[in-house]
């Protein structure tokens, strides 16, 4: 018997990555990362700096990820066909299904994806 489909999230840019571990998302969080086994650190690009240098967490759940916003100084929306339908509370871990973007900021969108999507 197998488990769980993987999760894949679709970063700018058209880069996917798997989400098999915990990830740290922002404009600089290699240090979030440190002492932390297991945890990947992926930068984004944010011109106008408008994403934090540790901006948010990723975990992956047994029912897909759940996003985490690390206290950011400009939040975190969740946006469904092109319009914001809420944000995510700081300091709080929460399920975050597909077809929900994640708007971090500058432009800076994640998407899940499901294998055999496209970016």
């Amino acid at each position: 018997m197998s488990g769980p489909a993987p999760v894949l999230l679709a970063l700018p840019g058209g880069v996917v990555v798997t989400v098999d571990g915990p990830i740290v998302l922002g404009r600089a969080p290699f240090g979030a990362a440190d002492g932390r086994p297991g945890v990947r650190a992926i930068a984004v690009p944010s011109p106008r700096a408008e994403v934090s240098a540790v901006h948010l967490e990723l975990r992956p759940t047994s029912d897909g990820v759940e996003a985490l916003d690390l206290g950011s100084t400009n939040g975190t929306l969740l946006v469904r066909e092109g319009r914001p339908v809420g944000e995510l509370e700081p300091g709080r871990a929460q399920a975050w299904p597909r077809g929900v973007e994640l708007d971090l900021g500058d432009a800076v969108r994640l998407r899940l994806l499901a294998p055999g999507d496209r970016a």
